[in-house]
Order: structure tokens, then C-alpha cells, then sequence
């Protein structure tokens, strides 16, 4: 298998082929509720690859279109065509095949080459979150889209929506999950990542959701590719972001662009908020989710106002979702289930735990850091359990939060 390969999977984009595929979707009922319900799982972001034997079995007690849909687009499964086309219709396999979202496996079967994901009423196309165990047709890319994981649910679920007529920047745009939720209702929306393939991968998604008029998505780093020559910065009501923030020793050619963020996870994360204020229009609001490091001798709180700044008041809420240990994080990115043997696995641990303790990382925060200009300056840290970031519906506190600002300065 090629594991070095990272060119587009994608042929020529047919808008009309992509709607076709995007209504069938959603006559399946497609989505998050239905997903988890059919795995026996509490969220679709629970899924992990030691139980992918299990879901299966559980599908194959119930062989209708969903069941047929989640195999082939979430668990990477080979589907006998006849299957395919049950659920599909015989037409959309085929254009299917000739797009490259399908490929044609052994013992007249076909097979996924990306994951498509629900995310409210939408559908998002993005690389695999496991590599193929032996599909040896499938070429695997050294630096794919991200999958949606528990972060970009969370950020979808929680984020405020675009005043009507807006403008939107998503930062490190991804699969282009954000500014395509936005663009429901903004007028404009700009989604921006370093990474080529994920700029791809947005607008063909923006496409399939049928929001690509409104949507713009450039390849570059940062607040560089929203540049204006001439005209000043641009401003934006809402601005959406989901950086890399995993503390990682990985670099160079090694490096995960979607994930890795340096020795202490906030090389994008600085940067983001750091040009933050200088983007945003006076009544506009930011959201990014993170992991917030506290170091010896430097609080998360602390590093957060220092990257904002302090020419102007600003309302600062942290939606704290969990803490983590550095010693517990090591272990969520070293531990390949099918991978090495517990020796390499344990030098490997090592090596990752040494970087954190290097950084002196005592502890990391993961939530939704809000942001918004207010006349006093506050700081707000409000605890919300995993359960209610990842519901689409939000309860009525979490809603009082997100439009309410502090009334003074805290912590």
C-alpha cells in the first residue's frame, strides 16, 4: 500500500451528481441519532476501531439501506455491489465510482475510499479515522482530512449562529464543517487550511450540502490567506476554529498537520487567538475549541488573556468540558490497538510523555473558548459535562451563557 500518497481522490465535481447523493442520504435518515442507535453506541464519535467486529455483527441483524450506508461509509467495509446499488440505486453507485468516492474491491464488492459523516442535517465527506487493515487497492494519505471527532461535534453543537447576512471565517477549516453549518445562514463564508486536500475535500462539501456559492475556501496559514490588498483587513461577525492542538514530538514529514501542535499543543493555537481581535467586528463573537495547557509558573487563564491581548475589554467564557493528566494523554496517542508489540509501544509512550514533561505540563484543559468585545474585561470558566457538548440540543443554561457577558473582571 502507498501510505505516502496525498493526491486527490476526487474526478471531476458534478454539482447534480452530489445532490443526488446528498438526497439519498437524507431518505435513508442518515444521521448522528440513527447512526448511534443502530451501533448501540451513546454518540457517533464513540465509534472505535476494537469494536468494529461488534457493530457489524449488530448491522447484519437489521441489512436495510442505513445499515448498508454505515458499512460502507463509516466502518470501511466491503459491500457486494447488489448491496450498494439496494441502497444506493445502480445510477449513484456508478457515478460514484467514476467521482472516486467509491472504488471497486474483489468479488464484485466496493468499497469507500473516504468516510462520509452526519453532522446536523448535514453530511461531510473526509478521509478515514483508521487506516484500511488490508485493502491493498486503497491508497492511504500521509496527511489526511480529519474525521469528526469528538471536538468538531462539540464545536458544531455549541457554536452561535451567524447573524442573518454575516461573515464567517473558519480557521483550519478542515473538511469544512463549520463555515458549511455557518453558511446556512450567513452571506459569505471563508474556510481556511494549510493542508491541500482538506481545501478539497471542503468544497466538495460544500457542494454536497449545496452552499457552495457562498462558500470560499483557500489553502494557506492562517490570518494570511484572509489578507485584503489594499483594502484593509477583513472583519468578520463569527469566527470558528478547530486548530491542531494535540502536545506532540513529531515533526518535519512526521508531523500530523490536523493534530500536532508542538511540544506544549498551542504553536497554531497562539497565532489563532493572538490575530483574533484584529478580525472580528465589534459585536461579533469567536469560538475555538482547544486543549488549554497549564505549565509550571504559567495558568492557562494567564496565556489566553497575554495571546488577546489587552488594548481592549474583552468577555472571555471557557466552556471547560474535561482536564486530563499529562501521563493519561500519552497514552490516547501512543496506543495502536493492532499496531506494535508493548515494547515499542512503551519507548514510544516514553518518548511522548518526556516532550510533556520537558514543557512542564502539569495539566490540560479541552472546551470552547468564547470570545467577544465587551465593556469590562472578564474571564468566565463554567464546567459542562461531555454528554451536553456533544447534544444537539443545548440545554437552556448553556444557551444563557453563550449570549450573556461577564459583568467584571475575574481570575
Amino acid at each position: 500500500m502507498d501510505t505516502k500518497a496525498n493526491q486527490r481522490i476526487f474526478g471531476s465535481v458534478n454539482s447534480a451528481k452530489l445532490k443526488n447523493l446528498r438526497e439519498k442520504l437524507k431518505s435513508i435518515r442518515y444521521t448522528e441519532t440513527t447512526v448511534s442507535n443502530r451501533l448501540r453506541i451513546w454518540h457517533i464519535s464513540a465509534i472505535i476501531l476494537p469494536e468494529y467486529p461488534v457493530y457489524r455483527e449488530r448491522l447484519r441483524q437489521r441489512c436495510d439501506a442505513l445499515s448498508i450506508i454505515i458499512s460502507l461509509f463509516l466502518l470501511q467495509s466491503e459491500v457486494p455491489r447488489a448491496a450498494a446499488e439496494s441502497a444506493l440505486t445502480s445510477g449513484l453507485v456508478n457515478e460514484l465510482l467514476m467521482f472516486g468516492l467509491l472504488t471497486q474491491a474483489p468479488n464484485n464488492a466496493v468499497a469507500a475510499t473516504a468516510s462520509i459523516y452526519p453532522c446536523s442535517g448535514l453530511h461531510f465527506i473526509t478521509d478515514h479515522h483508521f487506516r484500511p487493515g488490508s485493502n491493498d487497492y486503497q491508497i492511504v494519505p500521509n496527511q489526511p482530512v480529519m474525521h469528526l471527532g469528538q471536538d468538531s461535534y462539540a464545536l458544531a453543537y455549541l457554536a452561535t449562529k451567524p447573524p442573518k447576512g454575516g461573515r464567517v471565517l473558519d480557521m483550519c477549516a478542515g473538511s469544512g464543517v463549520h463555515a458549511i453549518q455557518a453558511a446556512q445562514q450567513a452571506e459569505r463564508v471563508i474556510g481556511v487550511d494549510i493542508n491541500r486536500r482538506a481545501v478539497d475535500f471542503a468544497t466538495v462539501n460544500a457542494k454536497l450540502n449545496g452552499v457552495s456559492k457562498k462558500c470560499d475556501f483557500r489553502c494557506g496559514y492562517l490570518y494570511d490567506a484572509v489578507k485584503s490588498e489594499g483594502r484593509g483587513r477583513e472583519l468578520f461577525d463569527l469566527i470558528l476554529a478547530n486548530p491542531p492542538f494535540v502536545p506532540s514530538p513529531r515533526t518535519g514529514p512526521d508531523r500530523i498537520l490536523f493534530q500536532d501542535a508542538g511540544p506544549a499543543g498551542d504553536e497554531i493555537l497562539g497565532p489563532v487567538l493572538s490575530g483574533l481581535l484584529n478580525h472580528l467586528t465589534p459585536r461579533g463573537s469567536a469560538l475555538i475549541i482547544s486543549l488549554f495547557a497549564d505549565q509550571k509558573g504559567s495558568h492557562h487563564r494567564a496565556k489566553i488573556k497575554k495571546w488577546i491581548g489587552s488594548r481592549t475589554s474583552v468577555d472571555l467564557l471557557l466552556l471547560k468540558i474535561y482536564s486530563v493528566a499529562p501521563e493519561e494523554l500519552a497514552f490516547w496517542f501512543t496506543w495502536n490497538v493492532f499496531g506494535d508489540g508493548f515494547g515499542a509501544y512503551n519507548e514510544r509512550y516514553k518518548e511522548w510523555l518526556d516532550v510533556l514533561r520537558a514543557k512542564e505540563i502539569l495539566k490540560l484543559t479541552y472546551g470552547v473558548l468564547v470570545v467577544r468585545f465587551s465593556h469590562t474585561s472578564s474571564f468566565r470558566t463554567v464546567d459542562i459535562p461531555l454528554s451536553q457538548a456533544l447534544n444537539k440540543k443545548r440545554p437552556s443554561e448553556i444557551r444563557r451563557l453563550m449570549t450573556q457577558r461577564g459583568q467584571s473582571a475575574t481570575g
